[in-house]
């Protein structure tokens, strides 16, 4: 996953070759609020985090809305890639169907 700054409130983020740009206007057509999408998300995973951050994304054209959730486990030593473990989950804000879930440990990309 990439992250992008664009400017103070906006975001371009690569996940899997595929990429988002957050937007934050209020948008009628979603459904799933953030804390259902992290519950989803959660429910992906099978490790405890330590920290976790949700960003509303719209991908393709036209634009469609998803939460990108990432779930994160810090590694006290500061390793190479400085966590434990790392998992992004891209879930539909529309339906709440999980789209894609990537997960990462130090090693593995």
């Amino acid at each position: 996953m990439t992250v992008i700054r664009l400017d103070d409130d906006n975001y371009q983020i690569t996940v899997d070759g595929d990429i988002y740009e957050s937007d934050n206007c209020i948008c009628p057509d979603i459904e799933i609020t953030e804390e259902d999408a992290v519950a989803t998300a959660r429910a992906e995973i099978n490790f405890e985090p330590e920290r976790t951050a949700a960003r509303m994304l719209r991908q393709g054209f036209p634009t469609r809305p998803v939460w990108v959730v990432v779930f994160t486990v810090t590694d006290p030593e500061g390793g190479r890639d400085n966590f434990l473990r790392h998992a992004a989950v891209r879930v539909d804000a529309r339906t709440g169907e999980v789209l894609n879930v990537e997960v990462s440990e130090p090693g593995n990309g």
